[in-house]
């Protein structure tokens, strides 16, 4: 897990996202996709 900035500071190319592993509560895997169409999404190099 990486804060948006630590994320948009790795350069991938791709990114696979998995909201709920490993059993993570709806609603916090809901935040955290929000969170990446928010803050990380806008951010990125087209």
């Amino acid at each position: 897990m990486v804060t948006p900035q630590e994320c948009l500071a790795l350069g991938l190319e791709s990114l696979v996202l998995h909201p709920l592993c490993g059993g993570m509560p709806v609603e916090e895997g809901w935040r955290s996709l929000r969170l990446y169409c928010e803050d990380v999404l806008p951010r990125l190099k087209a």
